[in-house]
């Protein structure tokens, strides 16, 4: 084989390939398949070239030595053929012939380029009708002579003669002539060339050209799978390992709001801040009062008066966590930090021991009230077995009875108490100003509320997860801001008409906290007309997560894709044991819709 012959050439006419060209270097053993199977080294499209077989046609290299090539059909569907004729053995090919994959399927002609010196193209076979055959005049039957023409009986006068230098003018004129034609002989030649020459190279440039157009086409389709199999690869890996507590905090943190409240609890008759009762326990230590009534049930002292300022006002203050579920403003967080009334009340005294006195009881005189008021000394933990134990009052719900500030004694009926927000503040991430919000509503069923803050800002929200699977050991992630955790300083200097001060302020950033689902309870359930199941702590799910606590509550629980699945709320201690809780989202999904869905 030749050292100037490159390869083999497919120019492409028609089918999802047309005005392609395939190029395959010239080997030994060369071998190229045709057809829609993926590793065809000549693919065609699987869906718009239906014609073609997935296995439809090879082309091999047969002789080396004289570029010798045959195309044979692969058991198509609909046949192979060369110059359109079908084809059901091994062919020679040429350069130059068409090859049709199936009637009216794509075609391509086959060709060497370039090709080495001396190699001669297919010879044409000449047809039956041929029009460049010539044409045989049939002799006459019958006649073996020659025909000669007949003899005139009279001869034509003898032409007059030429002279010398006649002859002489008439050799001149011819050699000019020819001379003449020569020239002009050449120089069309010449042209000719020239034209072929430049036909030649323009043709080896459009080839050159669309040769490298097709190089680069195939690097960008690879770089291009490449790439998307990347995409899949990495998609593929996130979905077996989940989202991480990184890409979380990350993707969510701006999401997740620090909440600072404070409220109080009023007497909806009179408008007055309700007060629980204190009374020197005879050591100088004011104790709250509760009151045994006369159907043995324990009540706390309320009452509308304070007349030597020593009664404390039942109200509340403290931090929280909530996350944003919408970009115009609404955020959820627990129920105990928005509307605290309508859950337990955290009594803010720092011992247990309290005075428990009759109801309509005479007080101690002031003369021997140290020794008498040591009769009413008793601890919370001695009422745990009373009814209205003072740890599970609820002011919305269990009311109470103001009495008379200076003795035990009713003034009304059972008071109907309102709860009040008197202050509500959204922090957003490594930002100073907090931000007005808005009671919206709480849920009757789990410790879940939604807030309201006005913003011209669209906020970015949480993605909520619309199923309730909860499954024990699944990974989880919480945000919030635990009291716990490191904290923040900016140290400022403010100058206010000529006068300059210093205060620090905290910069708040979520933690973020990583556990599992180590226990899933459930709400009321009723199974059949005797058997009711339920939850000691309702409708919550336990998780492992212990290094947290008050501060974090309202705050996401996220879990593996992340998702919020649930709200982070109260904990759980026996002894130096610790669990926390979470509430489903469900409940959270509840007070997203104001209208019920059909």
């Amino acid at each position: 084989m030749e050292s100037s012959v490159r390869g083999v050439l497919f120019r492409h006419i028609s089918g999802s390939r047309a005005n392609r060209i395939d190029k395959f270097d010239i080997s030994e053993n060369l071998v190229i398949h045709i057809g829609r199977k993926a590793g065809s080294e000549v693919l065609y499209d699987a869906v718009q070239d239906d014609l073609v077989s997935r296995e439809h046609a090879v082309v091999t290299l047969v002789d080396p030595e004289n570029l010798i090539f045959t195309i044979k059909d692969a058991g198509s569907s609909n046949g192979t053929y060369v110059n359109g004729v079908r084809i059901s053995e091994a062919t020679e090919l040429f350069p130059d012939d068409t090859v049709e994959l199936g009637k009216d399927g794509p075609k391509f002609v086959f060709d060497i380029q370039p090709r080495p010196e001396g190699y001669a193209g297919k010879t044409r076979v000449m047809s039956a009708v041929d029009t460049a055959v010539t044409r045989m005049i049939p002799r006459p039957a019958g006649l073996d002579e020659p025909i000669i023409a007949p003899m005139h009986d009279t001869m034509p006068p003898p032409k007059p003669g030429v002279g010398k230098e006649t002859v002489e003018r008439m050799l001149v004129a011819e050699r000019s002539a020819a001379k003449r034609s020569w020239i002009g002989i050449g120089a069309g030649l010449g042209a000719a060339i020239l034209i072929v020459a430049g036909g030649l190279y323009w043709n080896a440039q459009r080839t050159a050209s669309q040769v490298y157009e097709d190089a680069q086409a195939q690097i960008q389709q690879h770089a291009e799978e490449i790439e998307r199999a990347k995409t899949e690869s990495a998609a593929a890996l996130t979905k077996e390992i989940g989202t991480t507590s990184r890409e979380i905090v990350e993707k969510w943190g701006d999401s997740t709001v620090k909440i600072e409240v404070s409220w109080g609890l009023y007497d909806q008759e009179t408008g007055k801040p309700l007060l629980i009762k204190t009374l020197y326990d005879g050591q100088r230590n004011l104790r709250p009062c509760f009151i045994l009534t006369r159907d043995n049930t324990v009540v706390p002292w309320l009452t509308l008066e304070d007349e030597f300022r020593t009664n404390k006002r039942v109200f509340g203050r403290g931090m929280a966590s909530g996350f944003v579920v919408s970009e115009n403003g609404f955020i959820l967080t627990n129920k105990h930090v928005a509307a605290p009334w309508m859950t337990r009340y955290e009594w803010p005294f720092s011992s247990p021991e309290i005075l428990l006195i009759p109801e309509n009881e005479r007080l101690p005189a002031q003369k021997h009230y140290a020794r008498d008021i040591v009769k009413y000394h008793k601890t919370l933990d001695d009422l745990s077995a009373r009814p209205g134990e003072p740890r599970n009052w609820v002011p919305e719900q269990d009311k109470g009875i103001i009495f008379a500030n200076n003795a035990p004694i009713r003034i009304s009926r059972p008071g109907i108490f309102a709860g009040r927000i008197e202050e509500l503040l959204v922090r957003f991430p490594l930002s100073r100003l907090g931000m007005s919000a808005q009671f919206v509503r709480a849920s009757t069923d789990a410790d879940a509320a939604l807030i309201k803050i006005e913003t011209p800002q669209a906020l970015t929200k949480v993605d909520i997860a619309e199923g309730d699977d909860l499954v024990v050991g699944d990974r989880v992630t919480v945000l919030g801001y635990p009291a716990v955790s490191i904290e923040d300083k900016a140290l400022l200097t403010i100058n206010e008409a000529g006068s300059a001060r210093t205060r620090a302020e905290d910069i708040p950033q979520p933690t973020v906290t990583e556990g599992i689902i180590s226990r899933v309870g459930s709400a009321i359930r009723q199974e059949g007309s005797t058997l009711t199941t339920f939850s000691n702590f309702g409708d919550a799910f336990q998780l492992s997560i212990n290094t947290t606590g008050a501060g974090n509550s309202g705050g996401p629980v996220f879990n593996r894709d992340g998702k919020v699945i649930g709200l982070f709320t109260y904990g759980r201690s026996l002894g130096d044991i610790r669990v926390s809780l979470a509430v489903p989202i469900k409940h959270g999904r509840a007070l997203l819709q104001a209208q019920r869905s059909n």
